[in-house]
């Protein structure tokens, strides 16, 4: 991709135009019922669990991976070629959790981008209380693995919150699971309205569900995240719990890769993300 358009051959495909080509691929997808269209995808990076649900899924031809902390997918569609990263900020609506995101901006970006790990769960726990404007104060953050907070604040900030975070490491989690608990200041609500406004933006999301409807061991190993809300310090100290747990190659890696990527392809959300292949290479 150069400047405002796209070379194809020897013209340039500008965006609208890009964007009128997806629209007429998802438009033509839906009534046609047609599962033929398949995205090449000429390069990527990161896990072995990418790896192989890009080679899995059923409308990709993987012709390029190699091993990298770094996720990436670039793909080819319509004679455009777009890109997906991971933890890559951007203020244009095309970086974000995608529970809380419009996915119409997804669905024309030339790139976009989903959060790293620490700042994906974060967002779960906080990103609600910053975009209802309930935080009143730092929040403390304590994930069960060791990565600093900054994309996790610059994340919030898009949401509305522009403070900063408290970064606390709490001990360890069980092998193959990542998880966040957060203890946030908030302002006087009680916890029906806060659990009322996580149900409202999570309630039908795809891969995101309340812990009490998920175990660990349905965690792990699947493209799911759970939260759980503690209110019990809500009324006298004005301070929220709220706890976020997921796989590491799950909702925290390459699944949401894979969820991402579905939507900006305008394919289904959950095509290809049952379960996470071959995990015990992943480990």
């Amino acid at each position: 991709m150069v400047g405002f358009g796209a070379y194809v051959g020897n013209t340039v495909m500008t965006r609208p135009a890009v964007l009128i080509e997806r629209v007429w691929f998802v438009v033509n997808d839906f009534f046609s019922g047609s599962q033929m269209r398949t995205l090449r995808v000429v390069e990527s990076s990161g896990s072995v669990a990418l790896r192989d649900l890009l080679e899995k899924h059923p409308r990709v031809k993987l012709e390029g991976w190699r091993p990298s902390e770094q996720l990436m997918i670039r793909f080819i569609e319509g004679g455009a070629e777009r890109t997906l990263e991971q933890a890559r900020i951007s203020q244009d609506g095309t970086y974000g959790l995608i529970e809380l995101m419009d996915n119409n901006p997804l669905v024309c970006a030339e790139r976009a981008s989903v959060p790293g790990a620490l700042a994906t769960l974060g967002l779960i726990c906080l990103g609600p209380l910053a975009r209802a404007e309930m935080l009143t104060a730092e929040p403390t953050v304590e994930p069960s693995f060791n990565e600093d907070a900054e994309e996790l604040v610059a994340a919030l900030r898009l949401e509305g919150f522009h403070g900063g975070v408290h970064l606390a490491p709490s001990t360890g989690e069980r092998a193959g699971l990542l998880s966040v608990r957060c203890i946030a200041p908030l302002r006087a609500h009680s916890g029906a309205e806060v659990e009322e406004l996580f149900a409202e933006l999570y309630g039908r999301s795809f891969f995101l569900r309340p812990a009490k409807e998920r175990g660990e061991d349905q965690i792990l190993g699947s493209p799911y995240a759970t939260y759980s809300l503690d209110a019990a310090r809500l009324k006298g100290e004005r301070v929220l719990e709220v706890r976020a747990i997921a796989d590491a190659d799950g909702k925290c890696g390459a699944a949401q890769m894979i969820h991402v990527f579905n939507v900006m392809a305008g394919f289904e959300e959950d095509l290809g993300l049952s379960r996470l292949p071959n995990m015990e290479q992943t480990r």
